[in-house]
């Protein structure tokens, strides 16, 4: 006999053989063979022979296997999807069933698509399955109609005033242009230089003042091209300027006292205003501040130009009246008389207007 190999072939003797046809003692002795290879292929409990059936449906702790293919030797190796019935309940809704859910970017679409409008295309999703950063038809014409257009749903930031977003928006989007952004609370900037397209990204760089800078990754990216979006500050906060000390100090070489620092920008004119208090250093008619305190870097002067106007108030004479000039990387305040050094100015005020 050759069980548990091939399966055994016994003959049964009828009721008129004789005791020697079949041989009586040879049809016991190939019945015990084949209950002792029986119990062989069943094996004792908790056996220790890989081969037995008791060892294979036990697990290696000793309780019995359950089925669940999770990659273990003990357990099965992992089901490939396409080995799986079409009508098999999968649902992924919790780690119990495969997992804490399926990432968008996993789930393929029939050409139908898939936009929750009922039946096939997906339960209607009621508002309160809606997220408060999601984008939605009713939140864009919400959003046209306050003057905001969406550029993208979601950018990549590479500094606190520039970020990138995957195609090329150069064609929408320009210097001087509004922005409203989510970087975790709502954030506001201009477009404070010409988009650039490198594929496959576009580039903006931005300028909120110290008012908003951009912290992590921007979402839900609006652009605006009106003169008063609603929610957009219009102006917004700088650094105080840096002052050229030997020209305008507080009295003991330090910078003077900037209450005013702020900046606004309608396409491509950017305007300025500052207002500040301290004392005149060294005799002249001149207050002197580097062009690096402002927010965009002004394009088309050369030479000496006149950007605006400027006010001063002393006690001497009661107050003077000037122009901001550019020259360079530095800017003056001119007035039209010297001004005492040691002189205690109360307020020294200028608004320039300026091409971006």
């Amino acid at each position: 006999m050759t069980y548990p190999t091939d399966l055994p072939s016994l003959t049964n003797p009828g009721g008129s053989d004789k005791l020697d046809n079949p041989d009586h003692a040879t049809q016991h002795a190939t019945a015990n063979d084949l209950i002792e290879a029986l119990a062989t292929k069943l094996g004792v409990d908790s056996s220790a022979v890989a081969t037995t059936i008791d060892y294979f449906l036990k697990h290696a702790s000793g309780a019995y296997r359950t089925h669940k293919h999770d990659g273990s030797s003990d357990d099965g190796a992992k089901l490939d999807w396409d080995d799986i019935w079409l009508d098999a309940v999968h649902s992924h809704a919790s780690n119990a069933e495969g997992g804490s859910g399926i990432a968008e970017a996993d789930i393929v679409f029939g050409a139908s698509g898939h936009d929750h409008s009922g039946t096939t295309s997906g339960n209607l999703i009621p508002t309160a399955g809606i997220e408060d950063s999601a984008i939605t038809q009713a939140k864009l014409i919400t959003k046209l109609l306050a003057g905001w257009g969406l550029l993208i749903a979601s950018g990549t930031r590479t500094a606190a005033t520039t970020f990138t977003v995957a195609g090329d928006y150069t064609d929408r989007v320009s210097i001087g242009d509004e922005v409203e952004l989510t970087d975790t609370t709502t954030k506001y900037f201009y477009i404070t230089a010409t988009p650039t397209y490198s594929s496959p990204n576009t580039t903006f760089t931005i300028s909120g003042g110290s008012d908003y800078t951009l912290a992590g990754n921007p979402s839900n990216i609006y652009f605006s091209k009106a003169s008063s979006p609603v929610g957009f500050p219009q102006w917004f906060a700088l650094a105080a300027p840096t002052w050229t000390v030997s020209s305008f100090d507080n009295g003991s070489g330090g910078q003077p006292t900037t209450t005013d620092y702020k900046f606004c920008i309608s396409g491509r004119t950017a305007t300025v205003r500052c207002l500040a208090s301290g004392t005149k250093a060294t005799t002249n008619n001149v207050l002197l501040f580097a062009t690096a305190g402002l927010p965009v870097a002004p394009v088309g002067y050369s030479g000496v130009s006149s950007m605006g106007s400027c006010e001063i108030d002393v006690p001497a004479s009661n107050g003077q009246t000037g122009s901001v000039l550019i020259v360079g990387s530095s800017m003056y305040l001119q007035f039209t008389t010297n001004i005492t050094d040691n002189t205690t100015i109360g307020r020294a005020s200028f608004t320039i207007s300026y091409e971006i």
